[in-house]
């Protein structure tokens, strides 16, 4: 990492405690055109402008890989959701996100549309999953990676039977086995993404508890029982062994599933187990408000324990938020009327970060480095981003965040610059805080002012290259 004097760069990173994949470097990090030119120990380079980090601990920025950033025919136009959702997200630390898009639609009108808004309405980079909804949008997969650089794709374990899905939106196992085929031929980074609900089972005990009158958080979550889980999980990972397909499992809520990850793996098999920061930090048994109407749902304290072991052990590798863009708290579910309403999402890119710091490294769940991982390491490399994201090293983007592992904040709202007016974790005292953010080598957010309202982002295609070994991307 050191050789000599090294040149002079657009801006230098001083005073820093790097992590780094060779382990925590005090120095100072050099940044020219946007990426890192150098890592070097103290006073070895020259810059045009200086930022001093004041010995805080320099990370990469979070990817968050689950951000609902655009629905067809719910919420905002895509750009207004970028201009609303981003601000909170820098003041977090994430420097790039992936977007969930889903309709039934054709995508190949509106991933063009999307790519060109990101420029011009976005502080952060992002990529694309697209959720396949019927065969047409599964005929269309290798068309959606050659011409958009898309190569994860999303399915909702639907129904059978007589149990209709709402608008058409879902995928039978017949449509994900053969899709699962499809997105194998595409090679690395191709990679199938699966919310793992049994359908039949919740409506079967959703409508014994509300024949019985329960209401409630814990009565939400008793109708989506660890079994549907569970089930789902097991079968997406036949379905994907069957046809050598690359699994991601999205938002992992039950604690036994990081070890069904793990055995699959163990076997040959490449799949990998996402959780979200409320699964890692609420209950079921939780007094709420809004109350934790989540799909999946909040789970018992013993699951929640599990679901760290596995973050700690590699069954899960990755942390992300679910995010809901433009959600307000006055259109949210209430306690007494579980069942009816709208579910109780919350904007939750920009809270990964204080979060895990807070819970997961300040309580010693985590490493710092561990941390580093699951939050933006693991991400880039399960999705293709690797090493442009995920990582500082020489040659990667400057996407950057300095954090005080010290700092104490008070969650609300307004100091995360949310466009929604609640907050999952309104009140809580959170210890661990991000206190600058760059995004490709640019200043965008310090002390939670956001600096940057123009900064164009970035669209981060990601093409498949055939690869017929197996390799892991992370653990």
């Amino acid at each position: 990492m050191e050789s000599g004097c090294l040149p002079s760069v657009d801006l230098v990173i001083r005073n820093a405690k790097i992590v780094t994949p060779a382990g925590i470097i005090e120095g100072e990090l050099g940044i020219s055109d946007g990426a890192i030119a150098s890592i070097s120990r103290s006073d070895r380079v020259s810059g045009a402008k200086t930022y001093d980090a004041k010995g805080f601990y320099v990370m990469p920025g979070v990817i968050d890989p689950h951000v609902h950033i655009w629905t067809d025919g719910q919420g905002k136009p895509f750009p207004d959701n970028c201009r609303s959702e981003t601000p909170s997200m820098i003041t977090g630390g994430v420097s790039s996100f992936i977007g969930h898009l889903r309709t039934t639609k054709p995508y190949d009108d509106l991933l063009p549309t999307f790519i060109d808004a990101i420029p011009r309405s976005s502080l952060v980079d992002i990529a694309f999953h697209v959720v396949v909804n019927h065969q047409e949008h599964s005929g269309r997969i290798p068309q959606y990676a050659e011409a958009f650089g898309v190569t994860s794709f999303k399915f909702y374990m639907g129904p059978k039977g007589t149990v209709a899905n709402v608008g058409g939106l879902g995928a039978d196992d017949g449509l994900i086995y053969s899709s699962f085929a499809k997105i194998r031929d595409l090679g690395f980074p191709g990679i199938g993404l699966v919310h793992a609900e049994n359908i039949d089972i919740i409506e079967i005990e959703k409508a014994r508890l509300m024949a019985e009158g329960r209401q409630g958080t814990l009565a939400w979550s008793d109708s989506r029982p660890n079994i549907s889980e569970e089930e789902a999980v097991q079968r997406a990972i036949l379905l994907a062994g069957a046809q050598r397909c690359p699994l991601y499992v999205v938002h992992v809520t039950v604690g036994t599933v990081p070890s069904m990850i793990m055995n699959a793996r163990l076997r040959g098999q490449e799949v990998y187990g996402e959780t979200c920061i409320h699964h890692l930090t609420f209950t079921k048994y939780d007094k709420l408000d809004p109350p934790g109407k989540h799909m999946p749902p909040l789970r018992g304290p013993e699951d929640v324990e599990k679901i760290w072991e596995g973050l700690q052990n590699g069954g899960l590798s990755c942390v992300a938020s679910d995010h809901q863009s433009g959600r307000m708290k006055s259109e949210l579910v209430k306690e007494e009327d579980i069942w009816g309403g709208r579910g109780a999402g919350f904007a939750g890119a920009g809270h990964i970060l204080p979060v895990m710091l807070s819970e997961g490294v300040n309580k010693s769940r985590l490493t710092l480095e561990r941390c580093v991982e699951v939050c933006s390491t693991n991400t880039a490399r399960c999705f293709g981003l690797y090493p442009k994201k995920g990582v500082l090293m020489a040659g990667s983007d400057a996407d950057i965040v300095v954090v005080d592992l010290k700092k104490e904040q008070i969650c609300k709202p307004e100091v995360l610059n949310l466009f929604s007016d609640y907050s999952r974790y309104d009140g809580w005292r959170l210890k661990g805080w991000p206190v600058a953010t760059f995004v490709g080598g640019e200043l965008v957010m310090e002390e939670g002012r956001v600096l940057s309202e123009t900064r164009g982002g970035e669209y981060l295609p990601r093409k498949p290259r055939v690869t017929a070994a197996f390799n892991p991307r992370c653990v």
